[in-house]
């Protein structure tokens, strides 16, 4: 009887080792398919096969590759990028050479030599270096730096930073011009569009950067580039002479990696048209996010001294020091956010006011910026109809920027209510400028509720 359970026993542990190592086998084809698959996919997502072949490179050029000794590797090794585990049978990613010749088939098996990448302790991303960071930008940023300079403080210029006069230079230009066009006549086309980006949009957005030069759709997708990039956008024109003390702030405060990236893509910036300096500056933000505090902490404040270089801001300088508070900096530290935001005592039907009345200055100085405020207030529930615009000079860009903060806590049916107001507000004219949706569009990114372009109605219907 013993003997008979030990046999039974014995042929249960055979046939249940037998089963994991089938089992195992199966999951390692699997998983090797998978990560062609997941390859594939990143080449198609990203439009850049060098970026996914590259770094397979640089792993096969790597002396120890991508493999791990520690016994329990093979426990994830299903989470890892390369071949973890030197095993055959039982390999959860394809070799490297396969790996690459499907996405550059002409490549042939040589691997350059991988060099070791050192970094000093304040470019390490850890408990220490962030504390460092969390420091110096407490030191570096208070409340009252972030919301009293002076020239937050002067009134929104009546004058639009890009008119529809502008030359038409792209398709995608001429489609943006259209768009202004089509508010005009249907405003609520802008809300209805809010979280819903159809088919055409992504056609659109893929049409610009389709029409951006070579370097500079390369550059962006690269911290160095995307830096550089921004450092060139927020440059006055070269007849300015605030240009000369723009270029030595560049020079004294950027590494000199990116002053070299900087002098590469300055050429190409500067033959942008209007409407395509926010979608670019936007473009660069997954880039930004790869880099360490501290670097984060430089470009900041790179960025700031050349924006008040002439010591007046534009919609477009705005849009860019509050993308980089508010997806960069914050990302610092979580209580961040109570270091830079001004203590706002102003109640969401104020706030509400304020950035009503700021968009009804924007646009041409022939307007009645009276009127528009009037008809954005019409179906608005959150301000008592008797509420009046408020006066030109209280209507700054430091006041915004307080106005936003309160708004942003709002419910989504509020800020719905308050962005079809907005966009009632510009349109009331009859004359859409691409700066007023330029404004609407940051104003909306502001609440959480990113807008999608109003396009041309041959280009939505079809």
């Amino acid at each position: 009887m013993i003997a008979a359970l030990f046999l039974v026993g014995s042929a249960l542990i055979v046939i249940g080792y037998v089963g994991v190592f089938f089992a195992n086998m199966i999951k390692s084809a699997v998983s090797r398919q998978r990560e062609y698959l997941a390859d594939a996919s990143a080449v198609q997502f990203t439009r850049n096969p060098n970026g996914i072949s590259d770094a397979l490179k640089r792993i096969g050029g790597w002396k120890q590759h991508a493999r791990l000794t520690n016994p329990r590797a093979s426990e994830s090794s299903h989470m890892f990028f390369g071949e973890g585990v030197a095993s055959f049978l039982f390999a959860t990613h394809p070799p490297l050479p396969l790996r690459i010749r499907r996405i550059e088939p002409k490549f042939k098996g040589v691997f350059p030599k991988t060099e070791p990448v050192t970094h000093t302790v304040s470019e390490l991303i850890d408990p220490n270096s962030l504390a460092m960071a969390r420091a110096s930008f407490a030191g570096s940023t208070t409340a009252s730096e972030a919301t009293t300079s002076s020239e937050t403080a002067t009134p929104i210029a009546a004058t639009p930073i890009a008119t529809k006069s502008s030359r038409a230079i792209t398709g995608a230009h001429r489609a943006a011009l259209a768009g202004a066009d089509r508010h005009e006549r249907q405003p609520e086309m802008a809300v209805s569009n809010i979280g819903e980006p159809r088919p055409e949009h992504l056609v659109h957005a893929h049409n610009l950067v389709e029409e951006l030069a070579p370097l500079l759709a390369e550059d962006i997708r690269d911290p160095l580039g995307a830096v550089a990039i921004i450092y060139a956008l927020l440059l006055a024109p070269t007849s300015d002479p605030v240009r000369a003390k723009q270029l030595e702030t560049i020079e004294i405060q950027a590494d000199t990696r990116v002053t070299q990236e900087f002098n590469r893509v300055l050429d190409q910036v500067g033959r942008l048209a209007d409407e395509q300096r926010l979608p670019l500056a936007c473009l660069a933000l997954p880039a930004l996010h790869q880099m360490s505090p501290n670097q984060i902490l430089v470009f900041r404040k790179t960025v700031r001294a050349l924006i008040e270089a002439d010591r007046k801001w534009t919609i477009f300088e705005f849009a860019i020091q509050r993308f980089i508070t508010k997806r960069l900096v914050n990302r610092l530290d979580d209580s961040a956010q109570s270091k830079i935001e001004p203590k706002s005592v102003l109640s969401l039907p104020t706030a509400f006011q304020v950035v009503l009345s700021a968009l009804a200055y924007v646009g041409s100085e022939a307007d009645d910026p009276a009127n528009s405020f009037a008809v954005g207030m019409k179906n608005s529930r959150l301000v008592s109809r008797s509420a009046t615009i408020l006066p030109h000079p209280q209507c700054t860009l430091k006041a915004l920027d307080v106005a936003l903060n309160v708004l942003e806590k709002s419910n989504g049916a509020k800020k719905r209510d308050m962005l079809a107001s907005f966009s009632a507000c510009i349109a009331a004219d009859g004359k859409v400028e691409l700066s007023e949706l330029e404004l609407l569009r940051v104003i909306a990114d502001a609440l959480g509720c990113p807008m999608p372009p109003i396009l041309e109605e041959t280009l939505t219907s079809s």
